[in-house]
């Protein structure tokens, strides 16, 4: 199995017009790296504190402004006090959507706050979206700043993205086919502070993420396939360190130790099904293999880091991986 690393980042850039007394945000996407998926904005929510004597106090609380054209705009129309600055809280998808709650924030002044308590990212890939968020500060006088130094707010990515890929190698005389995989025993659960690089994963949340296509089989060639649908192109995980799965001293994995798992059918020249053995042309089986291990990628990375792109390619030159410990 090889690994490889890539870096990508997509940065929303918000923008407050003057636009009389009414908030409103403006709204670009800027790529400065290889793009998996389409961030088109349709809407951002917003939670806004006036801030005065070091304090935050609450002004408006989790409202939707939604895309009309270039410019996101709420309804009601929220407008600026005349007398104290605001503190903006900006994320994208909804907290619904992110299985999270977002704290009521009297403490955003304070860099250890919890903003995002129980970040959950759905265990289905193709139901999966990235966690992007933002601080801003205005005044009716200056409009919004970034905190950026050219005063842009730039979108946080708080999330890691894997993307599985595969390869028969010189199994040339062999057909392969995927119809589905697993990223097993990752944290599921955490809690995401102001600054956005410090979160606390919740020791109990290990889950599967898994991604079925089983009315669509994928062929996997002699040069690296993608092997993850196109719903869902990467996944989308929570910043950790990897613990791995060691087969050979625990093939049950009773302490769930971390993998990748591929549901699996391969052919022989004659067109027999060899895995499953004896199996029927719609019989798949899940081979697996550990997600992080020195002997089975070419270079070493036990650390998932948000915004980056972890690119797995399962090479099957010299073997078809381990039963999953998760059976069927």
């Amino acid at each position: 199995m090889l690994l490889m690393i890539a870096s990508c980042s997509y940065d929303a850039v918000v923008e407050m017009p003057d636009l009389g007394k009414e908030i409103t945000f403006q709204a670009g996407v800027e790529t400065k790296g290889t793009e998996t998926r389409d961030y088109n904005l349709d809407y951002i929510d917003v939670k806004s504190y006036l801030i005065s004597d070091s304090k935050a106090e609450l002004f408006f609380d989790d409202k939707t402004f939604e895309r009309i054209g270039d410019w996101f705009c709420s309804d009601p129309a929220y407008y600026w006090p005349s007398d104290k600055p605001l503190l903006f809280l900006l994320w994208h998808p909804s907290a619904e959507k992110m299985g999270m709650t977002v704290m009521p924030g009297q403490d955003l002044l304070d860099e250890s706050s919890v903003i995002f308590k129980n970040v959950s990212p759905k265990t289905e890939i193709a139901e999966q979206q990235d966690l992007l968020f933002a601080i801003a500060l205005g005044s009716s006088e200056t409009g919004v700043r970034g905190l950026a130094q050219n005063g842009d707010i730039v979108m946080q990515h708080l999330l890691s993205q894997i993307e599985i890929r595969a390869n028969k190698g010189y199994q040339s005389s062999l057909s392969l086919f995927a119809a589905g995989v697993r990223i097993v025993n990752l944290y599921g659960k955490a809690d995401f502070s102001i600054n956005g690089d410090s979160f606390q994963l919740y020791p109990d949340s290990k889950t599967c993420y898994e991604d079925l296509y089983e009315d669509n089989p994928i062929e996997i060639m002699s040069s690296a396939t993608n092997v993850m649908s196109p719903e869902s192109g990467t996944a989308f995980v929570l910043p950790q360190d990897l613990e791995e799965w060691d087969p050979a001293s625990d093939p049950d994995n009773n302490k769930k130790g971390a993998y990748i798992s591929i549901l699996l059918q391969v052919r022989d020249n004659t067109g027999k099904i060899i895995v499953p053995e004896g199996g029927t042309e719609t019989d798949y089986e899940w081979r697996a293999v550990p997600m992080y291990n020195s002997k089975n990628v070419d270079k070493v990375f036990n650390t998932l880091i948000a915004s980056e792109i972890y690119n797995y390619t399962l090479e099957f030159s010299e073997g078809m991986g381990y039963p999953d410990p998760l059976g069927m």
